[in-house]
């Protein structure tokens, strides 16, 4: 039997992992990424995710990949995983507030707030390739 060490092991996926990242589809994925990620990436090629583009509030924006049949939870659920992903890629602090976050800013389309977690994205006309956009979020106290 060959024993092959566990090094030479590791060694040999990496490799392996590095030349499948060569594929046009998957070039811009790090070698580090998530099963969740490469899910993402098969349902957008498969048809049925959308890529939908999140202005920031410094006139940038990132892409985040939705399933067609998302909710603004899900949608609030990748915007946080993928701005986790840039900061630790960017090698800043990975810890976000985002009770702080959500209570403080908010997810808009066009006009419309996406603040009820249930409602599903296609009830505001959101489909591939749209842009959402952040906004600081004022509530009035009631006393």
């Amino acid at each position: 039997m060959d024993e092959t060490s566990h090094l030479d092991v590791m060694k040999d996926v990496k490799e392996l992992i590095q030349n499948i990242l060569k594929d046009p589809f998957l070039k811009d994925l790090s070698p580090e990424i998530s099963l969740d990620e490469v899910q993402s990436r098969l349902a957008l090629e498969q048809g049925r995710a959308m890529t939908l583009n999140v202005q920031k509030l410094d006139n940038t924006s990132f892409p985040v990949i939705v399933l067609q049949g998302a909710t603004v939870h899900e949608l609030r659920k990748s915007v946080e995983n993928e701005t986790v992903r840039r900061l630790k890629k960017e090698g800043r602090t990975t810890f976000v507030s985002w009770g702080y976050v959500w209570k403080t800013y908010s997810l808009f389309y066009g006009q419309h707030r996406l603040s009820k977690l249930d409602d599903k994205l296609a009830n505001y006309g959101i489909s591939n390739n749209c842009d959402i956009h952040w906004k600081k979020v004022v509530e009035r106290k009631q006393f």
